[in-house]
């Protein structure tokens, strides 16, 4: 726990560095974070608006890694590449063109995911005795600001392991679906999407975060000939 909490700080330090990269540092804040900011103020009466911003970056920190509570995921199937068997270099005028299979390259994950309140006053460095997000305009609000938080701000700067970890582990369920002679020889994040729907307090110690992920991949895989043909004799 000590090591995952020093891993969010070290993220939001980077996030909020990233913010005063600007003209006018001033108000690199508060272009970030837009009317995100206020909807927190409404919440947390007091606070300046950069308390309100190192919230935002806690909170969305904190729900990229808050413990899943339950999740229905659809996947997505679509078309993945076969390599060919040849020794021509891809980028040669005679290189094959590739073969495909059907199959899943992705996944859109509807999430339940719980945030620990003590956890999140440590990150953000202040109380949140009285933070009780309500059904309403500044919920919705800071929604949002954190859905541009994460995705402009932490997403990109993920490698495709922590991404995958991210929307549910989707590569998984790709590798799973494939027949017993074919392996996976390159997949890239093609495009994904996140999003905090709903965010609301349910008990003392816990944050209940609601969000929709969807992640797909471009898929190439190669079929294992040797394998094949030993199982055929």
């Amino acid at each position: 726990m000590k090591n995952l909490i020093r891993d969010l700080e070290q993220r939001i330090a980077r996030l909020e560095k990233a913010n005063t990269r600007t003209s006018n540092p001033r108000n690199a804040g508060l272009k970030q974070a837009g009317s995100g900011l206020k909807s927190v103020q409404s919440m947390l009466p007091g606070v300046t608006d950069r308390q309100a911003n190192h919230f935002l970056h806690a909170l969305s920190s904190s729900i990229l890694d808050g413990a899943v509570a339950t999740k229905q995921e659809t996947l997505i199937k679509g078309e993945i590449e076969v390599e060919p068997d040849t020794f021509i270099h891809p980028s040669s005028p005679s290189y094959p063109v590739l073969d495909t299979i059907n199959g899943v390259v992705g996944s859109k994950t509807m999430m339940k995911l719980k945030v620990d309140l003590k956890d999140l006053e440590r990150l953000a460095k202040m109380k949140l005795n009285n933070f009780y997000p309500s059904k309403g305009s500044s919920t919705k609000i800071l929604c949002n600001a954190l859905t541009k938080n994460i995705e402009n701000n932490i997403l990109r700067n993920m490698n495709s392991v922590e991404l995958d970890l991210v929307f549910g582990e989707s590569q998984f369920e790709i590798e799973k679906s494939l027949n017993e002679y074919t392996n996976i020889s390159q997949i890239e994040v093609l495009e994904y999407d996140y999003e905090v729907k709903e965010i609301f307090r349910d008990s003392k110690s816990q944050l209940t975060v609601i969000v929709v992920a969807q992640i797909e991949y471009d898929v190439t895989v190669v079929f294992d000939e040797d394998a094949m043909e030993m199982d055929r004799y």
